[in-house]
């Protein structure tokens, strides 16, 4: 049974344009919330200064200018971290229980604990998590929306790193739609940019890192690398492997290409051993493809295409996805795609249930990580995500597809994506 999608229909309508004109945008749309209530941040307020900062790298083609944004975010401050030792509180090591959901029904208690002796440092993003007219974030006291993602994305990953996760001042959900859309990204870009730049020079200690961003996040890694990471011999050296997931067509490159259009030197990765390279998808469910009139951020789709590099099988072909990884509980009821999970703990663990394979879409320039519940003959398990749910795929024509999830499905790809390289240190 679908999803009624009304609620977040009309809600696309009070930004004051059609929803058909717009619903493709809501693909930027990692979690999403009003984080606008409550007393100020004490640094989220942006000045009128000039940032003045070369190392946040010059804009690239078609990029607002860093100057135009103000002053940072100030990062030697605890409460400026979400995740990491530099925060007050380590959200990302917050404990949750997992349950694994075996071919016979039967369930397991699973204990994921982060690594003892990480030999490098994850820099996470996190994605959209305001839902509100266009701007910037200038309050982070609501932690719940950013909650949604950090614990469902980035919190994982402390079995293979150190995870440090910035606050940031990011664009607003109705800043996708703004004629000033990218001045409102740049300022969130600036944050990024400095929080990293502290990273790096206060907390990294030399280490090598993993960049790892979704949708809005993905769109500032995207800036930073090629801002900061490429023209950086030194910081080149150390990336050794960038998550930019669920870009939109942010991040491009020349049809039949690995490396140009968006990054000059980070190619997109073809191995599971390759250093310095990019895994980035949009996830579709089979049968919910994103038809022709989807909305996407590709610059020149006859000449560029978003790529699509399968966590799974980087050389191409289907891959079983050996752990998806589903957080069982939404704070925001606005995004909750409704799935049915028959356990209760925080996480649930679906083991060679789910395939995925890069198919070329409809839409020019698009190619997408195609989806299917998949499970071997004699599994009793049904498929908990319901990709008929309108925060999945509110159409026709499909516009968000699984961006919500774009994580989940090859989560344990993506875990072993990054401790595959950290043995090989």
């Amino acid at each position: 049974m679908q999803t009624d999608n009304r609620p977040l229909l009309a809600t696309l309508m009070a930004f004051g344009r059609p929803a058909s004109a717009i619903l493709g945008i809501a693909l930027l749309v990692g979690c999403s919330s009003s984080s606008a209530e409550g007393a100020s941040h004490p640094d989220a307020a942006a000045g009128d200064a000039s940032l003045g900062d070369a190392s946040l790298g010059d804009a690239a083609p078609g990029d607002a200018r860093a100057s135009d944004a103000g002053p940072p975010l100030d990062y030697s401050k605890a409460d400026n971290w979400v995740c990491g030792p530099a925060a007050g509180h380590d959200n990302c090591l917050d404990p949750q229980t997992a349950s694994q959901i075996d071919a016979d029904g039967s369930t397991t208690s699973v204990s994921p604990a982060p690594v003892t002796s990480p030999k490098l440092d994850c820099f996470y993003v996190y994605p959209t998590v305001a839902f509100q007219p266009a701007g910037n974030v200038t309050n982070f006291n609501n932690l719940q929306n950013i909650l949604d993602p950090v614990m469902g994305q980035a919190a994982p990953f402390t079995q293979e790193c150190t995870v440090f996760a910035p606050f940031y001042r990011q664009a607003t959900f109705g800043s996708y739609t703004s004629p000033n859309r990218d001045q409102y990204l740049e300022a969130a870009y600036v944050d990024v940019a400095a929080a990293f730049e502290y990273y790096v020079q206060h907390l990294s200690n030399g280490r090598k890192f993993v960049l790892i961003g979704h949708s809005q996040g993905a769109h500032m890694l995207r800036r930073l690398i090629q801002r900061v990471v490429e023209p950086d011999a030194g910081l080149l050296a150390r990336l050794v492997v960038a998550l930019p997931i669920g870009a939109v067509g942010d991040i491009v490159v020349p049809y039949g290409a690995l490396v140009g259009g968006s990054f000059q030197k980070v190619p997109l990765c073809t191995s599971a051993t390759q250093m310095g390279c990019v895994i980035t998808y949009d996830s579709f469910a089979t049968g919910y493809e994103p038809e022709a009139e989807a909305g996407t951020l590709n610059p020149d789709a006859a000449a560029l295409q978003a790529p699509c590099t399968n966590p799974g099988s980087l050389d191409g072909g289907t891959a079983v996805y050996a752990g998806s990884l589903f957080p069982t509980k939404v704070r925001q009821a606005l995004i909750d795609p409704k799935s049915q999970f028959p356990v209760t703990t925080d996480l649930a663990i679906y083991p060679d249930s789910y395939t995925g394979r890069c198919v070329v879409g409809a839409t020019p320039g698009l190619v997408f990580l195609d989806i299917a519940f998949a499970p071997p003959a004699g599994d009793v398990r049904t498929n908990p995500v319901q990709f008929d749910a309108g925060v999945l795929s509110p159409g026709p024509p499909q516009y968000l597809g699984l961006h919500l999830l774009d994580f989940a499905f090859p989560m344990r790809e993506l875990l072993d994506a990054v401790g595959t390289r950290a043995s090989a240190l």
